[in-house]
């Protein structure tokens, strides 16, 4: 629908540009044809009105091309939507499939883990000494290795749940409809379902409130703008810091509190920064620093409208791009009232 409504607009854009090229051809060929006095003057007239009427196809292109781009940022919205939105069912699936075989594996991982503490109750009755001393070094370091694998099986197998429970929730569409939700819940979601981006890339520390209020608000929303957020910190601190040296290895800190009536958390990193010339500009659609293929330049743009227009909520950019500096990095701080009292306005720091 979009498309075709783009090409009407293009096609009136080019029609108008016809007309006027027309007018002006007609002034030219007046003025070549007679010299005549009244000529001229009737001639000096049609081109003031040519001149008036070509400023206004003029004006008329320029709101229609805007339209027109509109329309395009709309129809790639729309397009990412429904991306996102096959991408989501997609994981969904996965982490249902996924689920199931880790219950079983934990349960039987639980199990082996009280059958062997029996076991060795059971073996404690029986003098050891009595066995070869191969068998003794045999049964030493079954007795210390055994309970280190199977205490490592249990963490495993709670990590990918905790992975797969993160992955349900963010793949779930939701209801549209505004709930009550925690958002320290949303940023250990966020942190599990996006940990690929940044381990290899920078250690994560998370300080989180025991005092925070539940919000009311998009669950599902506020955990995309998380998303969109920690993943360009792990993009910007992997940049600065090669992910090959450990001593240099990049950081990134998350951090919530309530401020008032409001709930706040900060993610922030070492990242390169964000240059001041650009600074103004990084919550517009499509613009991006990155290369092609690495981003769409929706990602802040996103998370800017979920927060402010959605929510009433505000996001500050704190950064520095100095390279050397000790302070370089950017902070993204979100702010988000508990109930939501109308929209509040964008500041940029």
């Amino acid at each position: 629908m979009n498309t075709g409504r783009i090409a009407k607009l293009e096609r009136t854009v080019a029609a108008q540009e016809r007309t006027i090229a027309v007018l002006a051809d007609s002034v030219e060929k007046g003025f070549a044809q007679t010299s005549d006095l009244s000529v001229m003057v009737r001639m000096s007239g049609l081109e003031q009105i040519v001149a008036l009427r070509t400023r206004e196809l003029a004006t008329q292109k320029e709101a229609l091309e805007r339209t027109v781009n509109e329309l395009r940022q709309t129809q790639s919205q729309l397009l990412q939507a429904q991306k996102l939105e096959a991408i989501g069912q997609l994981a969904a699936g996965i982490a249902h499939e996924i689920n199931t075989p880790m219950q079983y594996i934990g349960d039987n991982a639980r199990f082996l883990e009280k059958a062997f503490v029996e076991l060795l109750a059971v073996n404690a009755l029986f003098d050891p000494s009595a066995l070869p001393a191969d068998r003794q070094r045999k049964l030493a370091r079954l007795h210390e290795r055994v309970p280190r694998a199977i205490e490592s099986t249990c963490e495993g197998v709670d990590a990918v749940s905790k992975i797969v429970r993160a992955m349900k929730e963010f793949s779930h569409p939701g209801t549209g409809e505004r709930s009550l939700f925690d958002l320290n819940h949303s940023v250990t979601s966020t942190v599990a379902v996006s940990r690929n981006e940044w381990k290899y890339a920078a250690g994560l520390e998370i300080d989180l409130s025991t005092a925070l209020p539940s919000v009311l608000g998009l669950q599902s929303e506020i955990n995309q703008a998380l998303l969109n957020i920690l993943v360009n910190a792990a993009h910007a601190v992997a940049e600065a810091h090669p992910p090959t040296d450990a001593v240099l290895m990049g950081r990134i800190w998350i951090r919530t509190w309530r401020e008032g009536e409001n709930v706040c958390v900060s993610i922030r990193d070492n990242g390169t920064g964000i240059p001041e010339a650009i600074r103004t500009r990084i919550f517009d659609p499509f613009f991006t620093t990155k290369p092609v293929g690495k981003g769409s330049g929706q990602g802040l743009a996103i998370a800017h409208s979920i927060v402010v227009d959605k929510h009433g909520g505000t996001i500050d950019a704190r950064s520095d791009a100095t390279p050397g500096s000790p302070t370089r990095g950017t902070e993204f701080q979100i702010t988000i009232p508990i109930k939501r009292a109308g929209t509040q306005k964008l500041r940029r720091i």
